[in-house]
Order: structure tokens, then C-alpha cells, then sequence
């Protein structure tokens, strides 16, 4: 099991980064294989994005 029922919850994960859409640009296309692109992607307005938290890519 990987919690106890008798202890109180893990805290709530944080909150995004921003709230709504986020526009984003592509600023480049990686041909991986054949059949598998990797697009790199920079938000419009010049602002860094939260770094991804595990699991959440």
C-alpha cells in the first residue's frame, strides 16, 4: 500500500505556472526517426516557463 489510511493525505500538488492557454511558438523541428519529430516549443511572450515536475512530461 503507499499510504496509510491512519495519517493525513499528501499535500495538494502546487499550482500551475499561469492560469488558461499559454501561447507558444515552434522554434525548431527534430527529425528523431523516420516517423517521429520532436518540436521545440518558446512561449510568445518571452517569459520563462515552470521547470516540469516529475511525471509530468
Amino acid at each position: 500500500m503507499s499510504h496509510r489510511l491512519d495519517q493525513p493525505p499528501a499535500p495538494a500538488p502546487a499550482a500551475p505556472g499561469w492560469k488558461g492557454f499559454k501561447q507558444l511558438r515552434v522554434t525548431q523541428v527534430v527529425p528523431e526517426t523516420p516517423t517521429v519529430s520532436s518540436f521545440l516549443l518558446r512561449p510568445t511572450d518571452s517569459q520563462a516557463l515552470p521547470r516540469p515536475r516529475p511525471a509530468s512530461i
